[in-house]
C-alpha cells in the first residue's frame, strides 16, 4: 500500500512538470518556418549555380588540356620520324698505340729497294 501512496503522487508531479516543460518551448508560426525553409532554399539554390559554374570551368580546362596533350603526342610523334637514323654495322677493333715490329729483314729489305 505505501507503494501506491508514494507511486502516484510522484507520477502525477512528472507528468504535470513534463506537460509544462513541453508548452513552455518556443514555438514559431508558420509565417516564420516557411520564410526560414525558403532563405535555405534560396541559400541552396545560389550554391548549386556556383558550383554548376566551377564545373563547367573546370570540363573546359580539362578539354582545352586534352587537346594540348593531342597535338604535343602528334608533335612528338612526328619528331621521332625525323630523327630515326639508320642503323649501321661495323667491325671495330682496339688499335695499339705501339709500332708494330717488322717480321723479317726481308720485308724491310724489299721496301727499301
Amino acid at each position: 500500500m505505501d507503494f501506491h501512496k508514494v507511486f502516484l503522487p510522484m507520477l502525477a508531479i512528472l507528468s504535470l512538470r513534463c506537460k509544462f516543460t513541453v508548452s513552455t518551448e518556443p514555438r514559431c508560426s508558420r509565417f516564420e518556418f516557411e520564410q526560414r525553409l525558403m532563405e535555405k532554399l534560396v541559400r541552396l539554390e545560389v550554391a548549386m549555380e556556383q558550383m554548376k559554374d566551377q564545373t563547367s570551368a573546370t570540363g573546359n580546362r580539362l578539354d582545352n588540356c586534352m587537346t594540348e596533350v593531342d597535338r604535343l603526342t602528334l608533335d612528338l610523334s612526328l619528331a621521332q620520324e625525323q630523327l630515326r637514323v639508320p642503323t649501321i654495322l661495323f667491325k671495330a677493333t682496339k688499335v695499339s698505340n705501339k709500332i708494330p715490329k717488322p717480321r723479317s729483314n726481308y720485308c724491310l729489305q724489299g721496301y727499301a729497294q
